[in-house]
């Protein structure tokens, strides 16, 4: 049985149910059979309590759980912190709360910030700057208040800037992100989606910048996902973070894909564990 920290899930509850990706299960359906899946019973079935046992058929599994703060279309989801918090506090064993800010209000961002970490006990922040409303690339100004407060509170950064994270493929581009990893050395980015498509840039951008972490989920089965193996077996052992992007792809099916794609046994209990459980200072 294994030990694992799931950076990316969005268990079957309350507003994550309105998702498109749980209110569409035909459409998830053929995503899931594009990448040589098939949707979790629990996701078929919205039931929290099938989502549980296949967390525990596979170990000791925690999934990180963030609000979402997608204003550029809510069905692509808009799930408030304080929702996220009420949905930990039921299950403090079992799930770990990372806050999401929409940096489209300085104040209201930095309030939640504060919120998030000093009162509800959040582990990181999330942004996807790219899904706003007003779509911003990593390195808009805008977005460098809420860079320092969580630098001078000394917590991650979770930075969706990979697959579907904006108007077009420009907002993935790598250099926006290693333009915030060179402003703020002292503060841990996670890069959600491994950077994709821009996998080669990205793990370059990793290799210059020490602050720089990667999670590649569901983008590990895409073209390009051999590269992040070998950079996993090399520089990136201490650097890589798992994570199932669930419902994306399923937690047990996608846990049993990962051991197969090539991860040295030397760097695995790193990447499915300790490297998440020493960022988040669990």
């Amino acid at each position: 049985m294994a030990k694992v920290i799931d950076i990316r899930c969005r268990p079957p509850i309350g507003t994550f149910l309105k998702m498109a990706m749980y209110a569409n299960k035909a459409r998830s359906a053929e995503m899931a059979k594009a990448k040589g899946l098939e949707l979790a019973p629990s996701m078929m079935h919205d039931s929290m309590d099938l989502f549980f046992q296949e967390m525990d058929s596979i170990g000791d599994y925690l999934a990180c759980v963030s609000g979402l703060k997608r204003g550029i279309d809510l069905k692509w989801g808009w799930i408030e912190n304080d929702e996220v918090y009420a949905i930990v506090k039921q299950h403090p064993r079992r799930m770990i709360g990372i806050g999401s800010i929409d940096a489209t209000d300085r104040r209201q961002a930095l309030d939640d910030v504060d919120r998030c970490i000093n009162e509800y006990g959040f582990k990181a922040i999330v942004i996807e700057p790219g899904t706003h409303k007003d779509p911003m690339y990593a390195d808009d100004r805008r977005l460098y208040p809420v860079y320092s407060k969580c630098a001078d509170l000394g917590i991650p950064l979770f930075l969706m800037v990979g697959g579907n994270a904006g108007p077009n493929v420009s907002y993935t581009d790598p250099v926006h992100l290693e333009n915030v990893a060179v402003d703020f050395p002292e503060m841990k980015i996670v890069v959600i989606h491994g950077g994709w498509p821009w996998v080669t840039q990205v793990l370059h951008v990793a290799y210059r910048r020490p602050n720089v972490y990667i999670s590649a989920d569901v983008s590990m089965l895409f073209p390009g996902g051999d590269q992040y193996v070998s950079a996993i077996n090399s520089y990136l052992s201490d650097r890589f973070l798992y994570s199932s992007a669930c419902p994306l792809t399923p937690i047990v099916g996608y846990f049993d894909k990962f051991k197969t794609l090539g991860v040295h046994d030397a760097h695995m209990e790193k990447v499915l564990y300790k490297n998440t459980a020493t960022l988040l200072k669990l």
